[in-house]
């Protein structure tokens, strides 16, 4: 789901660095990617990938636009198996099980009067199709 507002990445990390400097939280930088979160990708595990689902920036968000909060509870309560703020926000992504599911979802999240798409994955990283222009 898309926001008709934005939330500027340098205040969003700011705003997380002074929610670590209150907590006085030490945080060590992730060295590899969560090997849980691989494996439910490779399976297609919609259910084992909801229970890893993580972004650390997602709390400073919701500090900044407390409507986050509300806009993910409100896909949880029609169905959405899992979500979460998208990068610095305030972009939404809620996990369905299937592609029938998102669908339905985004229609009852546009009935709520908010901008949704279904969008599936897994898509193709970036390549070269043509060196002709290189």
């Amino acid at each position: 789901m898309t926001a008709d507002f934005g939330l500027p990445t340098p205040e969003v990390y700011r705003t997380l660095d002074r929610l670590r400097a209150d907590e006085e939280a030490v945080i060590d930088e992730p060295t590899a990617v969560d090997p849980m979160i691989l494996q439910a990708l490779r399976a297609g595990d919609a259910d084992s990938l909801s229970r890893v689902l993580v972004n650390d920036l997602q709390r400073a968000s919701i500090e900044l636009a407390p409507s986050l909060r509300d806009t993910l509870g409100l896909g949880e309560s029609l169905g959405a198996i899992a979500g979460i703020v998208s990068g610095s926000g305030p972009t939404v992504a809620l996990l369905s099980h299937s592609p029938a599911a998102a669908e339905g979802l985004a229609e009852d999240l546009r009935h709520h009067g908010l901008e949704a798409m279904a969008v599936h994955g897994p898509v193709h990283g970036a390549r070269i199709i043509s060196d002709t222009l290189l």
